[in-house]
């Protein structure tokens, strides 16, 4: 599979993630309701406080990652960690499917699915020049 170049891919990750990192805030800051999001679970403030601090620190270690690569650093650790990213969205991409939302089972399944693409894009070795 062809990615597209590799620096435009490091931009367009973060830059998704950055907006998913905005939509989670909405939701704590209670912007956004919490019966639609987390398949429903949420049952108290405490819980969605959890659940979106696992998700914001998942995005920021996500964007760490990207700020590695980006500057060439750690690359062996990096492409791990853009494994482990794949699993996560992949995961969440089948969860999404049985969100009791559309919302949730349609435009966030094919963004985490979208996500899991270039996180297997990122986590190729990078070419030689």
């Amino acid at each position: 599979m062809k990615c597209i170049n590799r620096k435009s891919l490091l931009w367009l990750t973060a830059v998704i993630l950055l907006i998913l990192g905005g939509y989670h805030l909405l939701i704590i800051s209670e912007q956004i309701s919490s019966e639609n999001v987390w398949l429903g679970m949420i049952e108290n403030r405490e819980d969605l406080l959890k659940h979106e601090a696992t998700s914001l620190i998942l995005i920021g270690i996500a964007l760490v990652t990207i700020i590695l690569d980006y500057f060439h650093k750690v690359p062996n650790i990096t492409r791990k960690i853009f494994l482990f990213f794949i699993v996560i969205f992949g995961l969440n991409t089948i969860v999404n499917l049985f969100a009791p939302t559309l919302l949730e089972q349609v435009g966030f399944s094919i963004l985490a699915f979208i996500m899991m693409i270039l996180m297997y894009c990122l986590s190729k070795k990078k070419e030689e020049k």
